[in-house]
């Protein structure tokens, strides 16, 4: 997790519509894979030579819920959903992206308490599909995130891309069909599939408008007892008064000593005086 949050990664991405998809993240001398064809999904990753299979559950044959990478026009069509009068929207220089002629939107916050200082998107001038995006810090103008098209194509992919066989002495694991609740410790009956409210599970509060949101989650909604989780946040995090702090360019986290997870793309002084106010 650590190593995909902290360095820069290049990935193919196949799409032939909601069934059929392949990421291949290319690492050095090696590479990551994951294949969605219909209901069949598989991980790969070719340098332990590991697969790990699951089968999709979903009533309507689309998959339910299906985490993967973020592509350009995702996020960017993510943030300009979030556009409002609290966001400038101007229009900047054209220029070419992964080999196509593109115009830029730019979305400025209108609020100097927000950590996000601007965010550009690069829009194909000939289908309006956005082929880039970077969000820079309102400490600096070097972006703190992008992700770009480096070259497209729109035409189908081979049919072929999407099938996956496990190549011979790969170790195997059946997963959990995806979508699908399984009971672990918890020995209640779930009729419904899905697992039971509890007291220690809460709606999140949130705290502010626009680009000073501050969302905070209790002390339930996370694994905080899980001792690889509860290592990684030790290693980001710095200790403040009251708790914890996970600082970025673009998010800060504040762990309070009483249980609390407050987050917002704002300064760690505005986490603190929210926090202080409960």
């Amino acid at each position: 997790m650590l190593e995909m949050l902290t360095a820069p990664h290049t990935a193919r991405v196949f799409l032939d519509g909601p069934t059929q998809a392949r990421i291949q993240i290319q690492d050095e001398m090696a590479e990551r894979n994951l294949i969605l064809n219909g209901d069949k999904l598989w991980f790969y990753d070719s340098e332990e030579n590991s697969a790990v299979h699951s089968v999709i559950k979903s009533a309507d044959g689309v998959p339910a819920d299906l985490p993967g990478v973020q592509t350009p026009d995702q996020l960017a069509t993510l943030l300009l959903e979030k556009a409002d009068p609290t966001t400038e929207v101007s229009v900047g220089p054209d220029r070419m992206v992964a080999g196509r002629a593109a115009y830029q939107l730019i979305m400025t916050p209108r609020s100097n308490e927000t950590l996000v200082g601007s965010i550009t998107v690069d829009v194909d001038a000939e289908t309006g599909l956005p082929l880039a995006v970077s969000v820079a810090a309102s400490s600096g103008t070097t972006p703190a995130f992008s992700a770009a098209y480096t070259e497209i194509s729109f035409e189908a992919p081979a049919p072929e891309i999407f099938d996956f066989t496990p190549p011979a002495g790969a170790t195997i694991t059946e997963a959990p069909e995806h979508g699908e609740y399984r009971e672990h410790d918890d020995k209640r009956d779930h009729s419904d599939g899905k697992p039971e409210a509890t007291d220690e599970s809460t709606e999140p509060t949130v705290t502010g408008t626009g680009w000073g949101t501050v969302v905070e989650f209790s002390a339930g909604d996370f694994p905080t007892g899980d001792p690889e989780l509860t290592g990684m946040i030790d290693q980001l995090s710095t200790p403040v008064d009251g708790g914890r702090l996970m600082q970025t360019r673009l998010l800060n986290v504040l762990l309070t000593d009483d249980g609390r997870v407050l987050v917002g793309s704002v300064p760690a002084d505005r986490l603190q005086a929210v926090a202080d106010d409960e």
